[in-house]
């Protein structure tokens, strides 16, 4: 798996005072793949050190006052181009930063005030619908990324819904999850995921750098999983059910269920193939083995 990551994050020091950001965990979850390391700060041509910036009214804007948009988005295009050419599978990215904060960045005020927001790159790289994971939720979030293979990664949920709202308004896709014809807004679309990763784990399924579709672990032991219709028919789903038993194992769960509609055939399938019983007219049961 290709793996693109801040470069501050793999310990070089680029970072506006100088120094780095080395993170051990970072190191860890990238060992054995192919890591490309970039600063777009520093390849949009800013020097290190650099005056602290932050992204005021829209525009990248140093401490003294000074625009330094154009260097940063120079940078941000630069590598976000690299990351398109070289097909990077997941991007993790350092918190907060005006480059590359993936869901908070600071306010513009140098006041240490935090707003929802991408930075530059992140930005970017989400225009593109490529996977990217906040440093912070690898470190310390409560639900963490996981590498289920060579081409499908999970990383937890952010609100994304100019990627995800056209899977909830598929009428297939809705009647399989809902059995209604109702499609979804934004609104409901957001009660759905607040309400999944409040009562669990909620992850975005990535394949080959794309975010195709979520899954879902809830406390309770129940799976739900999605798999956007254009990526539908490759064993998507069968690998992200059998990593997510993996992940009920570690928590200790000893059952999991999955309800499914009888008319929904494909999905029953999946579940049966990858040893769940049908226990009722909707409902499939898997119970964890111990070793």
């Amino acid at each position: 798996m290709k793996i693109l990551v801040s470069a501050c994050l793999m310990g070089d020091n680029c970072k506006y005072n100088g120094g780095n950001n080395l993170e051990e965990a970072v190191l860890t979850f990238t060992q054995g793949h192919e890591v490309i390391k970039v600063c777009p700060e520093v390849e949009g041509g800013l020097p290190t050190p650099r005056i602290p910036c932050e992204i005021v009214e829209g525009v990248v804007t140093n401490k003294n006052g000074e625009s330094k948009d154009r260097e940063f988005r120079a940078g941000a295009g630069k590598c976000a181009e690299l990351a398109s050419v070289q097909e990077v599978d997941l991007a993790i990215l350092q918190s907060r930063s005006p480059s590359c904060g993936v869901k908070q960045i600071y306010d513009g005020t140098f006041s240490g005030t935090l707003i929802p927001g991408n930075g530059v790159f992140a930005g970017l790289l989400k225009e593109k619908n490529i996977s990217v994971v906040d440093v912070e939720d690898l470190v310390k979030g409560k639900t963490k990324p996981r590498i289920v293979d060579e081409e499908i990664a999970f990383i937890p949920y952010y609100p994304l819904e100019a990627v995800t709202l056209p899977w909830y308004q598929d009428k297939t896709l809705v009647k399989q999850v809902d059995n209604k014809e109702e499609l979804y807004t934004c609104e409901k679309l957001e009660r759905m995921y607040t309400y999944l990763r409040d009562r669990g784990d909620l992850w975005y399924i990535t394949w080959k750098g794309r975010i195709v579709g979520d899954i879902s672990l809830q406390d309770n032991g129940e799976i739900a999983i999605v798999v956007a219709p254009a990526y539908q028919n490759r064993h998507i789903g069968r690998r992200c059910i059998a990593e997510l038993l993996r992940v009920a194992k570690e928590k200790g769960m000893e059952q999991v269920y999955a309800n499914v509609y009888a008319f929904n055939e494909q999905s029953r399938k999946m579940f049966l193939a990858e040893g769940f019983e049908q226990v009722g007219e909707e409902e499939l049961r898997y119970t964890i083995l111990k070793d």
